[in-house]
């Protein structure tokens, strides 16, 4: 399990029969409510900050405090035990991050070390990772010590995805050039105004 955020990201290792006992839509909320711990320290110096996760069932219980599932009522009711999450909470919007929005932190959650730091430089991203506080850990053997308690196995091959390939780096060729995205900057002119520089614009219409 683990996370990632603007270059900050942190990794849980969990034993393998662990994620069994969970299913995924518990696990996303976990790691979302995990994220907001870990990053707590980054986070809480801006006024609003939006947490994203790859399930739907997270942003509604996250905001709503309504779940159906007993898991996740669970799990919900160990993130708000946490004076940490709740300080985050109070500043936070939550979202859906849909399908492969986000592979940074599907990397990192599969110790994919090798792509994620590949990624990282394909994206300019200095990587930089933070220790797991012991808050998450408590949280964490809660609910597995519950899940294993319930002895209910859960099916994970059901929302397996492969994972999608990574870009491949190349320069352009000299032909490919010329049809690559405009870059606008006030220095060739086609960009916002300069102080000082008044420009008009023209609009041309035909006649019938």
């Amino acid at each position: 399990m683990g996370g990632f955020g603007h270059g900050l990201w942190w990794y849980l290792p969990v034993q393998l029969d662990e994620p069994h006992f969970l299913h995924i839509t518990v696990l996303e909320l976990l790691a979302t409510g995990f994220n907001a711990i870990v990053l707590a320290p980054h986070l809480l110096a801006f006024r609003r900050v939006v947490l994203m996760s790859d399930a739907l069932a997270t942003p509604y219980t996250l905001s709503r405090h309504k779940p159906r599932s007993a898991t996740l009522r669970h799990a919900l009711a160990c993130l708000l035990d946490d004076a940490t999450y709740k300080s985050v909470a109070e500043i936070a919007d939550v979202a859906q991050l849909f399908g492969d929005g986000n592979p940074a932190a599907d990397a990192v959650s599969r110790n994919e070390t090798a792509r994620f730091f590949t990624l990282c430089r394909q994206l300019g991203v200095r990587p930089r990772q933070l220790d797991v506080p012991p808050a998450v850990l408590t949280i964490w053997r809660r609910m597995v010590d519950c899940a294993k308690a319930r002895n209910v196995i859960v099916r994970h091959d059901l929302a397996w995805r492969p994972t999608p390939p990574l870009p491949c780096q190349r320069s352009l060729k000299p032909w490919e050039e010329h049809s690559a995205v405009k870059n606008r900057n006030a220095e060739k002119g086609d960009g916002p105004p300069l102080p000082g520089r008044f420009y008009t614009r023209l609009v041309f219409s035909e006649r019938a």
